[in-house]
């Protein structure tokens, strides 16, 4: 009997335990009210991070990383999208996210397609209304909280889709993608990124960890800016951007988390101070 020789890609492997270990996909989480602002705010992230992925597969820059982060992020929207319509508090949210679930429809069947130079400009084009309809859920919950931990939740979530826009329309210059528009957003950014840093390191709410972070995002964001100098010299770093913007996220990420942190914190002592007057 010939004995049968089995080869296995490495990249369908690799893929495949992603989609194993999150198979409760279409399941739901319960989540808190702090979770909610956080995942939505995260939402807002995963549209930029998507298309960025996208156009770094369509542009060959870190293709095997690109191809992990947009499957990845696909299968984190879709299980956060499930948590939210679940949590959803009002019908107002619910009708919000109604709208964003019938947009991350047509945005995902680009987004998991073939790359391709007219594919970079439709996800372009999807990923603004998603981003915008995904940033009302946020301000939505934002409201319902009505604290003021809850906007820092909100604006630190910000600054994890800033890491990603920045580099999204960094890297579509790169691949040819040369318009206004483009230029604009990169910049309007930048500028919003830059400013809202500034702020957070004067927030009165800061603890010494969150205040640590915020000096690490400083370093490296400064350090990060050196690229954008040189775009203007027509000068593309691309997979420095890439690494940098990921960088960034990571530790905005877990700013976010520690905010939330301090809104769970503050609805536990309200609970508390209710039933003990």
């Amino acid at each position: 009997m010939k004995s049968m020789a089995i080869s296995f890609n490495p990249i369908a492997l690799i893929i495949l335990s992603i989609l194993f270990t999150t198979s409760e996909i279409a399941r739901s989480e319960t989540i808190s009210l702090s979770e909610s602002i956080d995942q939505s705010g995260r939402q807002r992230m995963l549209t930029q991070r998507i298309t960025k992925a996208y156009i770094m597969r369509a542009s060959q820059v870190n293709t095997f990383k690109a191809k992990m982060q947009l499957t990845a992020s696909v299968v984190t929207f879709e299980k956060q999208l499930a948590n939210l319509k679940e949590f959803a508090p009002t019908p107002e949210i619910k009708s919000k996210l109604a709208i964003v679930e019938t947009q991350w429809g047509e945005f995902k069947t680009f987004a998991t397609a073939t790359p391709s130079k007219d594919g970079i400009k439709m996800l372009l084009k999807l990923s603004e209304p998603l981003l915008e309809n995904s940033n009302e859920v946020v301000l939505a919950l934002e409201n319902y909280a009505n604290r003021d931990t809850a906007k820092l939740i909100n604006v630190s979530g910000r600054q994890r889709m800033l890491s990603q826009r920045i580099a999204k329309n960094y890297i579509a210059q790169y691949s040819g993608i040369m318009n206004e528009s483009i230029s604009n957003e990169l910049n309007s950014a930048i500028q919003d990124f830059d400013a809202a840093l500034t702020l957070f390191l004067k927030a009165p709410q800061n603890s010494k960890e969150i205040t640590n972070s915020l000096e690490e995002v400083r370093t490296q964001w400064d350090f990060s800016k050196k690229g954008f100098t040189e775009l203007k010299d027509g000068q593309y770093v691309p997979h420095i951007i890439s690494v940098v913007s990921d960088s960034i996220l990571k530790k905005m990420n877990n700013i976010t988390g520690l905010y939330s942190d301090l809104l769970s914190d503050s609805a536990s002592k309200k609970l508390l101070i209710s039933a003990h007057p």
